[in-house]
């Protein structure tokens, strides 16, 4: 790392790789994870060429000062809590990203970090079951340039510098919100009692429910609050369901 880099990540605990263009950052961890390596340790890229979002979606990952980071866990509580990193990861994203820049992020169930209505990241969470287990954190977050230039037309996109003064950002900044998310997943989810009740309040006052959806046959549908497990709740038909996957459905007004 450079000086800066290093003054950045000054009394991190754990080993931070900083890459130049890879396939995946959640790929490399994945692998370093099955390989034993400590707890924390980031791997942060400048481009990915096969970046991973949710459902085997392409999360595409141009150079430009980008964030596109991934950390190691080895959560100490019971596999069947593991489902609830991707919503808490998700608000201790949008607190850093607010705490650096000031935006005010929102939070769409189950991964989307949303500014002003249109998707500036993403959180997408892979776990290992078997001997050394553990999960990979990865994280994307558009910073740099505009929505245009991320290439991906078909979707409402932002980055940080469309709403910055002169639509720029300080160059250090992306490694400052890599360094103060990661630091605070260590602090929160790396004991073996995370506060899940407070971080889904939490959850909620960032969230954008209630919202409008629709599933893939064109039924309206209303979210309305997430359960403590993580899961969606829905009003349909007058009736309550719990979801526990996005997959198919619109969301109309986000």
């Amino acid at each position: 790392m450079s000086s800066s880099e290093n003054d950045v990540f000054s009394g991190y605990p754990a080993p931070v790789h900083h890459l130049g263009v890879i396939d995946s950052t959640n790929a490399l961890a994945l692998e370093a994870l099955a390989n034993g390596a400590p707890e924390g340790s980031l791997f942060i890229a400048e481009a990915q060429r096969r970046g991973r979002g949710q459902r085997g979606n392409v999360w595409h990952s141009p150079p430009g000062g980008h964030l596109y980071l991934s950390m190691l866990l080895r959560p100490r509580w019971p596999l069947e809590h593991w489902g609830r990193l991707t919503l808490c990861v998700g608000v201790l994203a949008a607190e850093a990203i607010h705490a650096v820049s000031q935006q005010p992020v929102r939070l769409k169930w189950p991964n989307d970090l949303i500014l002003h209505g249109a998707k500036l990241g993403g959180v997408l969470c892979e776990a290992r079951l078997e001997p050394p287990a553990g999960v990979v954190v990865g994280l994307g977050v558009n910073i740099s340039g505009s929505a245009q230039e991320l290439g991906v037309p078909e979707r409402r996109v932002i980055t940080l510098a469309e709403m910055s003064a002169g639509r720029v950002v300080e160059p250090s900044l992306r490694l400052k919100l890599a360094a103060k998310v990661a630091t605070a997943v260590l602090a929160e989810l790396g004991c073996p009692h995370p506060a899940f009740s407070e971080m889904m309040a939490r959850w909620r006052r960032l969230s954008v429910l209630p919202a409008t959806l629709r599933d893939s046959a064109g039924k309206q549908m209303r979210a309305i609050d997430v359960s403590d497990d993580g899961q969606l709740i829905i009003q349909v038909d007058g009736a309550l369901r719990q979801l526990n996957a996005a997959s198919g459905l619109l969301w109309e007004d986000v």
